[in-house]
């Protein structure tokens, strides 16, 4: 792998440190477009001869491989006005960023290719290194899938130097098209390296999350039921988080615990898992729609329908941000706007969520004029993040930062810029 035509294990591990004036050089928000910087698909095949997909009683152990040269895109550096909302990504109109994911010094997303050619797609993570607004572009093939009539990656996931992500094996079948397996691949950003991390459960799993001693997924059965699983990255030992055969989603993982939505609709309740003791809580018991749960340390929040009313088209009139302390047992509101607050992301005591105080919905429930909110736990201090014209959504906060999505075309779904502000810019000022 280069940067620069410099070694990437001697520009990360100088780079890759966050400063506490993260846009002190910066003077205009031009991302260059991300067409610009592509490399010819032609360069980055690779040999079919990488390990098999692992069955039920599968002991293969990790292996790994080294990128080549011409895998990682020659960097750029972004250039953002001091505290204005930076432009990361912009995306064509029926492109989109997404698989989002943030560390305190760099954000990960995958940029859709726009050539859907039955080979390989989504091959290319994108990462900016928030220190100085560095970006690259970290190739993937999925190696781990050999033969697969189409491939592609999901859900990147940081984790200190590290990405992982899912490979995914697309088969067709008539006009249709069939997800039958997935993988998992750890790419170091510092040394180029990946690791091959077999799956003793085979099956196509989403929202994969990972630490440094276990990964956690949603597992898709055929018979239509989604269920929570981990595995033990060092004995490949593999376990139920939650009931089998029935509706849970939502995954999300701090340290030893696991957070997750059981149910549907308004039989849906936040659940937390500890990987740890292998132990199951039920959070909440209320008749209502509990949904989006993230969790940082000792504190978990979700979307709740409790406050609000329900439609005869399943709709829902009003949505609330909830936080529960694991230590204390203490379950808090902490938005009270009679229109939607959801999609929350916590780190520490900041919370950030989408929030449709300013628009509503239109008549297929999807966001007008949806904006991000950031809020301190602790002394309520509570700020509108972004004002542009159209939806702002999908928040992650780590840190001292905050990306989001925004739409590039009003009601267009699949068109999402990224975004970005320091923390500290937005609360250090009046709105």
């Amino acid at each position: 792998m280069r940067l620069n035509q410099a070694p990437l294990a001697f520009v990360c591990s100088v780079s890759f440190c966050l400063g506490s004036a993260l846009l002190s050089s910066c003077k205009e928000s031009k991302p260059p477009s991300d067409s610009e910087h592509e490399r010819s698909s032609d360069a980055d095949s690779r040999d079919a001869g990488s390990e098999q997909l692992e069955s039920e009683d599968d002991a293969n152990s990790d292996s790994s491989s080294d990128r080549s040269d011409d895998e990682v895109a020659i960097i750029d550096h972004i250039s953002c006005e001091p505290c204005v909302p930076c432009l990361l990504s912009r995306a064509p109109t029926d492109n989109a960023a997404w698989g989002i994911s943030l560390s305190s010094n760099a954000v990960v997303y995958i940029n859709r290719s726009e050539d859907w050619a039955p080979d390989i797609i989504n091959r290319k993570l994108t990462v900016v290194r928030l220190s100085d607004l560095g970006r690259y572009f970290a190739k993937v093939d999925c190696q781990s899938v050999p033969g697969a009539n189409w491939v592609f990656i999901a859900k990147p996931q940081l984790f200190e130097s590290s990405v992982g992500y899912l490979c995914h094996q697309k088969y067709k079948e008539g006009m249709s098209l069939q997800l039958v397996d997935s993988t998992l691949e750890m790419l170091d950003l510092a040394t180029g390296k990946v690791n091959h991390i077999p799956f003793r459960k085979v099956g196509l799993k989403e929202n994969i999350q990972v630490n440094g001693d276990h990964a956690v997924w949603e597992y898709h059965a055929e018979d239509k039921s989604v269920s929570i699983f981990a595995q033990d990255l060092k004995s490949k030992e593999t376990f139920s988080v939650s009931a089998e055969g029935s509706l849970q989603g939502g995954v999300a993982l701090s340290g030893s615990k696991v957070a997750f939505r059981d149910g549907y609709l308004k039989s849906a309740e936040i659940w937390l898992y500890d990987l740890s003791q292998r132990k199951a809580q039920q959070i909440t018991q209320d008749e209502e729609l509990q949904d989006s749960p993230d969790i940082s340390n000792d504190r978990l929040v979700w979307m709740d329908t409790r406050d609000g009313t329900w439609n005869a088209d399943e709709t829902y009139t009003n949505s609330n941000i909830y936080s529960h302390t694991i230590s204390t047992g203490v379950t808090e509101r902490l938005t009270s706007d009679p229109s939607w607050q959801e999609q929350p992301s916590i780190d520490g005591d900041l919370v950030a969520w989408t929030d449709l105080r300013h628009g509503g919905r239109d008549a297929g429930f999807w966001y007008q004029e949806a904006e991000i909110y950031l809020k301190v736990i602790g002394t309520g201090q509570e700020r509108r993040v972004t004002s542009l014209p159209g939806n702002d959504f999908s928040p992650v906060v780590k840190g001292n930062n905050i990306v989001w999505l925004h739409e590039t075309v009003p009601g267009n779904r699949w068109g999402h810029d990224l975004y970005f502000i320091p923390v500290s810019c937005i609360l250090g000022k009046k709105r």
